[in-house]
């Protein structure tokens, strides 16, 4: 009876220290894999933030003429690249458009709702908490004496591509052009405004806002849900201005 009792509190005693370490072994094992995810999740993101300053530095050189095309690769890692929606911006004197461009966004989605996103130059980030900043400035220049703008301008259909592979984006530039150039009068009357998505509007909200010829910037509508359309706009105060308009036909490979 002696030898029963003990058998049985050993057998009730390993299968609490089994239960014990299969526990622990669980717990281990999920906190190790999410905490591997997220690290991974943040590389990826990491690896599209340098990949789109790549991009950037290469249809830079397309606006200033010093090369026909590019090729810039961006490792995808189970996320997309996309092309988005036409964009305008514009310069306008006494109410008159003196210059016009519709860029397309090239939008990096890593599928955690973070995007990195090319946008008229710059290149900014939205992150999944609503945090949102310009991780690169675009190739404009706003100064009292001289304001210079260079509207690059990236076309093309709704492309899309996606997976575990490595995208190409290639660009190639049409022949840029001077749009407006002149000294400006007193009496001129000028604006600068651009459109873009609610959740990115503050980037640039920030970057326009520390630009020495422009003033008074709004955002319309103000209240706008993230993906919504809107437009900002800011008094131009300068000498001269000067806007280039160049054209880039953009596709998406893998």
């Amino acid at each position: 009876m002696c030898d029963d009792g003990r058998a049985v509190s050993e057998v009730i005693g390993f299968v609490m220290v089994f239960s014990l370490v299969l526990g622990t072994v669980s717990v281990v094992y999920i906190a190790g894999v999410g905490g591997l995810d997220e690290t991974r999740d943040a590389e990826r993101v990491q690896n599209a933030e340098r990949a789109f300053d790549v991009l950037a530095d290469n249809l830079q050189e397309l606006g200033r003429a010093e090369a026909p095309n590019r090729a810039t690769e961006i490792r995808l890692s189970e996320s997309q690249l996309m092309v988005g929606q036409r964009y305008r911006t514009r310069v306008r004197v006494n109410g008159t458009n003196v210059s016009e461009a519709a860029p397309r966004p090239i939008v990096f989605d890593g599928g955690t709702g973070t995007r990195i996103v090319y946008e008229q130059g710059a290149v900014i980030r939205n992150d999944l908490d609503g945090g949102v900043r310009m991780v690169r400035q675009p190739d404009y220049l706003f100064g009292t004496d001289r304001t210079v703008i260079r509207h690059i301008e990236p076309r093309g259909g709704e492309q899309n591509v996606g997976g575990s592979t490595t995208a190409l984006v290639r660009a190639e530039r049409n022949q840029p052009f001077l749009v407006y150039g002149q000294n400006v009068s007193d009496h001129d009357d000028m604006e600068f405004d651009l459109q873009t998505t609610a959740g990115r509007a503050p980037a640039w909200r920030q970057y326009l806002g520390k630009q020495a010829s422009l003033d008074n910037c709004s955002t319309s509508p103000a209240d706008a849900e993230e993906d919504t359309t809107v437009t900002i706009t800011c008094e131009l105060d300068t000498d001269e201005v000067y806007v280039a308009r160049v054209l880039i036909d953009i596709e998406l490979a893998v």
